[in-house]
């Protein structure tokens, strides 16, 4: 029988493997994605060469930098949330629900 702070650790995991796979099926279903390949990387084929490895090369480099900017972004976010006061994320919560607020109501009262 696991202990309360085994089962901690359990939930954490699933919850973990359940957040990568929802975030790779949004990327995988995002059509802006392929378009934005298709749009790219033909620029940078020579004529002549084999698309395919070029594209697959150019394809890996940007799913590297995603996961390793996406990576650094989590853990500097997470570090800073256990750092802060409760009272300081309180504050930035409030921050910056009015800034989107703000926003909000700036592009709802805006001419064409």
């Amino acid at each position: 029988m696991p202990t309360s702070s085994q089962r901690g650790a359990i939930d954490c995991g699933e919850a973990a493997a359940c957040r990568v796979r929802s975030g790779l099926l949004t990327s995988v279903s995002n059509p802006k994605l392929a378009v934005f390949f298709v749009a790219l990387f033909p620029q940078f084929v020579t004529r002549g060469s084999p698309v395919l490895p070029y594209a697959l090369a150019m394809a890996g480099a940007i799913v590297l930098l995603d996961v390793l900017w996406f990576s650094t972004l989590a853990f500097t976010i997470d570090r800073a949330r256990t750092l802060l006061k409760p009272r300081v994320q309180c504050g930035m919560e409030r921050f910056t629900g009015a800034v989107m607020v703000g926003l909000g109501v700036r592009l709802a009262t805006e001419s064409r």
